[in-house]
């Protein structure tokens, strides 16, 4: 399974009062640090249960249930750095090193 944000990609997280079932989040963990997990379940307590998206990510039963103060920021927005950059020079744009100086 492929994780949800792949390797150098970026995201924007905003601060919310709430999330539901499927969210992505980021979290400050107390024992293992800031994370980003996917909302498995909210319990009636009002405790989130988590998971992550890849298979190399930390389980729930690690994780557990966590308190909801926990949760800094759902996903908002997510881009990948390659996919923004050209692949090759475009030809359209002046060559730079063959442009004299200004005087």
């Amino acid at each position: 399974m492929d994780p949800d944000l792949p390797h150098k990609s970026y995201a924007l997280f905003r601060r919310v009062k709430r999330v539901k079932r499927s969210d992505i989040v980021l979290i400050d963990h107390p024992e293992f640090g800031v994370m980003v997990r996917k909302v498995s379940a909210i319990s009636v307590n009002g405790r989130v249960g988590l998971r992550g998206t890849a298979r190399s990510s930390n389980s729930a039963r690690r994780l557990g249930n966590v308190d909801p103060h926990i949760v800094k920021g759902k996903l908002m927005l997510k881009m990948r750095w390659g996919r923004f950059l050209p692949l090759s020079p475009d030809a359209s744009a002046p060559d730079y090193d063959e442009v004299s100086p200004a005087e």
